[in-house]
């Protein structure tokens, strides 16, 4: 298979965990992300910020709807060759309110700069391969 562009889509979801089905998670989420963008999650606790994720990485199926990668449904991919092409971030409350607005701000600007960082020396690692 070739590397994936990563267009992600989330398609009209319908999802709840299996140990509780009478708390639905997603009902009807429709969402784009196109590759090459950035975009963070912000929601309350049980929002279904971190069940996205679990989606996509295929962790759990939705009850109705299609997570897709570049306009393939994820259930068409080998799940192994889908986590080899998947980075994730734990979710980590930096924040305990006891820092100032000023230092939270600076914490996650150093944050945006170490993964923005991380993501060019891995194509420059990746160039460096592929001369040898």
């Amino acid at each position: 298979m070739t590397d994936p562009k990563g267009d992600i889509s989330f398609q009209n979801i319908v999802f709840n965990y299996p140990n509780r089905p009478d708390a639905p998670i997603l009902n009807g989420l429709d969402l784009e992300i196109p590759s090459g963008m950035i975009y963070a999650l912000v929601g309350h606790s049980g929002s279904g910020k971190s069940t996205l994720g679990h989606l996509l990485l295929r962790l759990y199926d939705p009850q109705s709807g299609q997570v897709c990668l570049d306009k393939t449904d994820l259930k068409m991919y080998d799940p192994i060759w889908l986590h080899g092409h998947i980075g994730v971030v734990s979710q980590v409350s930096y924040n305990d309110f006891s820092e100032s607005l000023r230092t939270t701000i600076n914490i996650f600007y150093i944050l945006y700069l170490l993964i923005i960082v991380i993501y060019r020396s891995q194509f420059y690692f990746l160039a460096l391969l592929e001369k040898i």
